[in-house]
């Protein structure tokens, strides 16, 4: 995975919003095929809506090796709508 450098503080053209609950079983190639997107200008946010399975750790683990991801968990389950929104 790529690890880009957020130094410059310059803000990325395109955010890519991930609203996830309970997703373990999917979401890994999901963000897989995020991060290896040629476009790199991107910064990734992730609303966990307080998973019970291991989206936490999936999450943690990806945001770990790229500087693009942004992980927000949810301290309670907001309905979907909202985590969407959110």
């Amino acid at each position: 995975m790529k690890n880009l450098n957020k130094s410059n503080n310059k803000k990325p053209m395109i955010s890519i919003g991930v609203p996830v609950f309970n997703g373990q079983e999917t979401l890994a190639a999901v963000l897989k095929s995020i991060v290896e997107q040629s476009f790199d200008d991107i910064e990734i946010i992730i609303s966990d809506n307080a998973s019970t399975d291991d989206t936490q750790k999936i999450c943690k683990d990806f945001a770990k090796k790229d500087n693009r991801i942004n992980y927000i968990r949810q301290e309670k389950n907001i309905g979907g709508a909202k985590n969407f929104e959110f």
